[in-house]
């Protein structure tokens, strides 16, 4: 995977800070799907913003009626998507985890 140097920052920043942050790559996704499996939805994030994700299986049986996103960051298309499953990616090392959304003192 080739990432831009202000993602790597991004990265390296973010995870010095806290351990796991979210951080937000350049990258932007332009995604329109109805009717589409949640776990296909966050592929196709991956793939249009070139980053690596590492996807549940937990993702799978659920159903995105629809999402239309124009030229959003990777991790705000991330949030979008995943926020309403009860889901949110997090950067740990060169990927971003889906992972069940941690309410705490930080969210």
């Amino acid at each position: 995977m080739v990432v831009s140097r202000a993602f790597a920052a991004a990265i390296v920043l973010g995870v010095l800070a806290s351990g796991i942050a979210m951080a937000a790559p350049e990258e932007k996704v332009q995604i329109n799907v109805g009717r589409t499996p949640l776990d296909q939805v966050v592929r196709m994030i991956g793939k249009a913003g070139n980053v690596n994700i590492v996807i549940p299986p937990e993702l799978a049986g659920k159903t995105v009626k629809a999402l239309q996103l124009q030229g959003a960051p990777v991790s705000e298309a991330l949030a979008t998507v995943l926020m309403p499953y009860g889901y949110e990616a997090v950067i740990e090392g060169n990927a971003f985890i889906i992972r069940v959304r941690q309410v705490g003192l930080n969210h």
